[in-house]
């Protein structure tokens, strides 16, 4: 069983080998400038890969948010938006110290107290 597979992958090195010769054999007389642009090509590939890379090893090692203005900061960073973000704002945006005046609660709770002041059907009004 380890010999066959062993012949297999063989085999598939020297498909491979013979496709790059013959790959090259092709391109040998074309011109310089084809030369470079493939070059360049297989460079910016590259160079794409890595990066595509990096990017993963920094979302798998990055912890986990504990707040909203945490997570959105990553996440600005992750997109590449950080340049345009005013962060003071942003920081105003989620900060939890200042809380709204009118919250729910409070407006049923002032409706409850308006509506025990309201007189009842068939009192006299004052």
């Amino acid at each position: 069983m380890n010999r066959e597979y062993l012949e297999e992958q063989a085999a598939k090195e020297a498909a491979a080998a013979a496709a790059k010769e013959a790959f090259e054999a092709n391109y040998k007389d074309c011109p310089e400038g084809l030369k470079a642009a493939q070059e360049l090509a297989a460079a910016v590939a590259k160079s794409k890969k890595e990066r595509q890379q990096k990017r993963a090893a920094e979302t798998r090692n990055s912890a986990p948010a504990s707040t909203a203005l945490e997570a959105t900061c990553q996440m600005l960073a992750k997109k590449r938006l950080s340049s345009k973000i005013n962060y003071d704002v942003l920081k105003d945006l989620f900060d939890d110290s200042v809380a709204p005046e009118d919250t729910k609660k409070q407006r049923t709770e002032s409706l409850a107290d308006s509506d025990n002041k309201l007189p009842k059907s068939g009192e006299p009004r004052a």
